[in-house]
């Protein structure tokens, strides 16, 4: 038994159509290494680890330590079923003619391509979320069946920042010692949200900016403003909650962390077959079509997945509780928000509207919104902030 060819052929569409979902954490579990498709409807820990090995992800000999479910060390994994389904409506001969890229498309093309975003942006929301609650806890309650799955974190280090002299050596040292334990350095060092905003508006850091701008300073991209220590970026960890719609509280935590210990895992999916026959499929998502009903004339498009966000190495995701960050020294808050909102500034009105289409820095807008002289320069600023 095989899939279908209305399957393939959705489940191929599914995976080249735009998303729309920022996948801040998921694509640090899909970006590095080769995916793990299990051959049944669990994921057994021993063949993860024998993938992990062959794939040269951890060493041979290495074992990843069993996982806790519900609280239980346990050999096996089984992910809730990720799903999504719309209603198809019927597609009614019409005049009307629908260009898409300077191409005709057909009424039909056009609803199912409609169906196939959709489909992909509800899907990529809830393994985005449970990739975030894995990266940033090495955990997470599955919503469907109420089973935790637990990668079981070590507490994280705790530092008083009243013991920290200088911060720029701080940093560095934290780098060394993460290279010397894990012998590669970090891909990110990230700072919770309140411990990031009292970093950047330090005397301390943006006396050493201006005596050395051409290797420590504050920069930014189209995603967020991030520190540049000497080539290593220092940015701010995204806000995430859990599936019970809780904020997970990182604000005064460091995170350093390489990708390399991060895998997208996908336990198989059941399928049916063209003569009606059930079978199971060794895939990352079967996206398919139910006929329509005789009495509603409606059908469904559905899509679903096996995802679940594993955590290969532990050891190189390392974490600090900095305590009392009241104490870091302040500068005048302007004095940072200037550095960044004049970055944007100085561009021209188109790159700097498409530069800030990803900011969630209401302050920050706000702040450039008052700087800004040029109206379509205005007018970009308060469409950004009117999204927000």
């Amino acid at each position: 038994m095989s899939l279908t060819q209305t399957q393939v052929k959705l489940t191929a569409l599914f995976a080249v159509v735009e998303q729309k979902v920022q996948t801040h954490y998921l694509d640090r579990f899909t970006n590095s290494n080769p995916e793990f498709l299990s051959e049944n409807e669990t994921i057994n820990v021993k063949d993860l680890n024998d993938f992990l090995v062959e794939a040269g992800i951890i060493e041979r000999g290495s074992e990843i330590p069993y996982i806790k479910v519900n609280g239980i060390d346990t050999t096996s994994i089984t992910p809730d079923i990720i799903a999504a389904s719309y209603p198809l409506r019927p597609v009614m001969p019409t005049s009307t003619v629908t260009m898409i890229n300077g191409k005709e498309v057909s009424a039909q093309d056009f609803e199912e391509d409609r169906m196939l975003a959709k489909l992909k942006n509800a899907i990529l929301k809830t393994k985005e979320k449970a990739a975030a609650n894995i990266f940033l806890q090495g955990k997470y309650l599955q919503k469907e069946s109420g089973t935790l799955i637990d990668f079981k974190y070590d507490a994280a280090e705790e530092i008083d920042a009243k013991t920290v002299e200088n911060w720029v050596m701080f940093f560095f040292k934290l780098i060394d010692d993460y290279e010397e334990k894990n012998g590669i350095y970090p891909d990110r060092i990230e700072l919770g949200r309140k411990l990031f905003e009292k970093i950047i508006k330090n005397n301390e850091f943006l006396e050493i900016a201006k005596a050395y701008s051409n290797s420590i300073g504050l920069s930014s991209d189209k995603q967020q403003v991030y520190l540049d220590l000497l080539g290593q970026r220092i940015s701010k960890l995204k806000n995430a909650k859990t599936f019970d719609d809780k904020d997970i509280n990182v604000d005064d935590y460091i995170y350093l962390s390489s990708d390399s210990a991060l895998v997208s895992g996908y336990a198989a999916l059941e399928a049916v077959d063209d003569s009606g026959n059930p079978f199971v499929a060794r895939t990352t998502e079967i996206l398919d079509k139910t006929p329509a009903n005789k009495e509603t004339a409606r059908g469904k498009m559905f899509a679903k997945t096996g995802f679940v966000p594993i955590l290969a190495i532990k050891e190189f995701i390392v974490r600090y509780k900095i305590k009392n960050i009241d104490s870091i020294t302040m500068s005048k808050a302007t004095a940072t928000l200037d550095a960044v909102a004049d970055y944007y500034l100085t561009m021209d009105v188109a790159a700097m509207t498409s530069a800030i289409s990803t900011l969630t820095d209401k302050t920050l807008l706000n702040y450039m919104l008052v700087k800004e002289t040029r109206t379509s320069g205005k007018a970009a600023i308060n469409a950004r902030l009117g999204q927000l």
